[in-house]
């Protein structure tokens, strides 16, 4: 259990350290103090007899499937919940990081995907969960470029019977898989079976924002296959958009908690600065303890001017094989308790689409 055993050997004088320039504008020493290592630790320390319940996810073979890194930012989100906070998700993809924060936590939990097939596995997978989420099927884009970004809010929910007879109309979804369920019927999928106990009723109106972003550059990570192409293409989903949509929906003082690619940190930090965000919490994750981080979690609060710590890395496996997990990785997989259903996309029936 690597990052746990150095969180408990660090103490307010010797801890990790970390410099970064921004244009000579900005250099930060950071240390892990107590109370950041009290939060971290009592919050993510996992055992064999933690109770968590199972949480079924449904999502197209072909397309973008969750991976570890869902998984990881999950874990680094919830020392930052409180109870009752609003939380938004941007491209949430089938759904996973946000719903397993709800499953966890009593939080009030919307989340906006741009594609409308995972819009409504996203929805399919907080009805069979028994989960309550707000899904908007929506482009970030589109609401920035709104005069009234609630009502656009509002008219592209999945819980408005209009919106989602629009989106699914007299469509059926078969499929084969793996698993024990053969099928997955899509018309059973009305929206007076979403619980939805709450509604947004002004802007600002979040808490935290979360997101598991697209930060692939073209050149870097091209797909012909467009499901994959913009759940992981960067300019689907620009960082500064995320930020204009941060700085529209989040309360003062709120969270942004999201995870991205270690080659852009020096762009993502000039960009929260800009935007008026300070960075608070960073994790840097990596394949082995000899190889280059291969991803990066970040928390940025709006107006913060505390100095940014940075918590002990994740490593994720011992050996070159990368088959052996560390303990603190196992300990996440257990905690998080999932189970992928992938569904071949060719067995969508999407006739009456829209």
């Amino acid at each position: 259990m690597l990052s746990l055993e150095l969180i408990n050997n660090i103490n307010c004088k010797i801890g990790y350290c970390f410099s970064y320039n921004i244009k000579n504008k900005h250099t930060a020493i950071i240390y892990l103090s107590k109370k950041d290592k009290k939060m971290y630790q009592n919050t993510t320390k996992y055992t064999d007899s933690t109770p968590t319940r199972h949480l079924k996810i449904y999502q197209i073979a072909e397309g973008y499937c969750y991976n570890s890194d869902s998984l990881f930012l999950w874990d680094f989100i919830l020392p930052h919940i409180k109870r009752n906070t609003k939380i938004l998700e941007l491209g949430s993809g089938s759904g996973i990081v946000g719903l397993l924060c709800a499953r966890d936590r009593e939080i009030t939990l919307c989340q906006i995907e741009k594609q409308a097939v995972y819009a409504l596995m996203n929805t399919k997978n907080a009805q069979i969960n028994h989960i309550d989420s707000i899904v908007i099927h929506a482009d970030c884009n589109t609401l920035l470029q709104s005069d009234n970004i609630l009502a656009q809010l509002h008219a592209n929910m999945l819980c408005n019977d209009e919106k989602l007879q629009t989106l699914i109309a007299q469509q059926t979804l078969q499929a084969k898989t793996n698993n024990t369920e053969s099928s997955l019927d899509m018309q059973r999928l009305a929206a007076s079976s979403l619980v939805q106990k709450t509604n947004i009723t002004s802007l600002p109106y979040f808490d935290i924002m979360i997101s598991n972003p697209p930060f692939y550059p073209i050149h870097t990570l091209s797909s012909h296959n467009p499901l994959k192409a913009q759940a992981t293409q960067s300019h689907n989903l620009p960082f500064e958009t995320m930020l204009m949509v941060a700085k529209k929906m989040l309360k003062p003082h709120a969270k942004f908690i999201f995870c991205y690619t270690p080659s852009m940190l020096g762009q993502i930090l000039e960009s929260l600065r800009s935007f008026g965000f300070g960075v608070e919490f960073l994790r840097f994750v990596y394949p082995r303890i000899d190889k280059d981080s291969t991803l990066v979690l970040i928390c940025a609060r709006t107006h913060s001017k505390v100095q940014t710590h940075v918590l002990p890395p994740l490593i994720t496996h011992y050996g070159k094989a990368q088959q052996d997990n560390t303990k603190e990785v196992q300990a996440i997989y257990r905690a998080g308790h999932t189970q992928s259903i992938k569904i071949a996309y060719h067995d969508i029936v999407w006739e009456y689409l829209y």
